[in-house]
């Protein structure tokens, strides 16, 4: 019996004895397995030069373990800058992973500079506590730039005088003249235009088809559209009172409208519109097709778009009045 016991206190021994040993090799190994690295693929630069930092973790099975924490570079270590951090790169081989990342450095002092040791921080899956893996402290050596090979600055020398000659003044004669020929034939096509233009406005209103004839039609017309609900044909529809307004001021007083904007209209009909009033509210009705135009107010009722319309008629017939008056005066 005594035997017996000692047999199998034995056992329980060495059982005790072979789990103790059999979970000190497994943490071990899980321990150890992993690998990892910091390397310069350099290890000399010039100022201003950049090295390469790889970054490795190595024979890293994401099935037992989890990444932590991963290298942190600092922006600026003992005169080393780090200028750029690439993505981490994943390889998976057989289960285990290896993940890298590259790092630009740089410096701009000369010395031998080192690299602190860098950590990463890995878990086991049944583990709370992580495991705090470390690089190995790296040197880099900056050389400063080797300006011994540079030639001398050449020496300053005097202003030497050129002289001009006879082709030089001919170019510049003929440069002359063609510069004056384009100013004239400018003037003279903007000239012809004008004379066309107020020509063929002066044969409609022959026919009875004046500007302000043609705007009202165009404006009672584009009443009969009313209500306008869409978005898109409601910015449409401003925009033909604005087109209609333009055009109207454009017949009437020989100016270009299409291509400029509402104040720069109203810098220009000032020299034409002695009324402040009439000069206003044309301002008023055209800042008001603008914010249609352009999403800035979207007027829905119908009293509105009627009122748009309404108005329009009355300033250009208002306008109308002032052209008349000023007219006469000069007559």
């Amino acid at each position: 019996m005594t035997r017996m016991y000692k047999i199998t206190q034995t056992n329980s021994v060495l059982s005790v004895v072979f789990h103790v040993v059999v979970f000190l090799l497994l943490g071990s190994g899980l321990a150890k397995a992993q690998r990892v690295t910091a390397e310069f693929d350099r290890e000399k630069i010039a100022i201003g030069q950049q090295a390469i930092l790889q970054l490795k973790l190595e024979d890293f099975n994401p099935r037992i373990f989890s990444l932590d924490e991963w290298f942190v570079v600092p922006d600026t270590v003992n005169n080393l800058e780090c200028i750029k951090r690439e993505k981490i790169d994943t390889i998976i081989i057989g289960g285990y992973a290896t993940y890298v990342q590259k790092c630009m450095i740089t410096s701009f002092d000369s010395g031998t500079w080192h690299m602190p040791e860098l950590q990463i921080a890995i878990r086991s899956k049944d583990d709370l506590k992580p495991v705090i893996l470390t690089t190995k402290p790296l040197t880099l050596d900056v050389t400063p730039v080797d300006v011994s090979g540079l030639k001398d600055y050449h020496p300053l020398k005097e202003i030497q005088e050129v002289k001009v000659s006879g082709d030089l003044w001919l170019i510049i004669l003929l440069g002359i003249i063609a510069l004056i020929s384009g100013f004239i034939l400018r003037w003279f096509i903007r000239i012809r235009k004008r004379v066309r233009k107020k020509a063929a406005i002066t044969r409609m209103r022959k026919k009875g088809r004046t500007p302000l004839y043609r705007a009202l039609q165009q404006l009672a017309a584009l009443k009969k559209e009313v209500p306008v609900l869409q978005p898109t044909a409601l910015k449409e529809y401003y925009t033909q009172i604005d087109d209609i307004c333009r055009v109207y001021l454009s017949e009437m007083y020989l100016i270009q409208t299409l291509q400029k904007t509402s104040d720069e209209i109203m810098v220009t009909l000032k020299k034409y519109i002695a009324s402040d009033g009439a000069r206003r509210e044309i301002h008023t009705i055209l800042e008001l097709c603008d914010s249609v135009k352009f999403a800035k107010y979207q007027p829905i009722s119908v009293e509105e778009q009627v009122t748009a319309v309404d108005k329009a008629a009355v300033c250009l017939q208002q306008i109308n009045k002032t052209y008349r008056k000023r007219k006469q005066n000069v007559n």
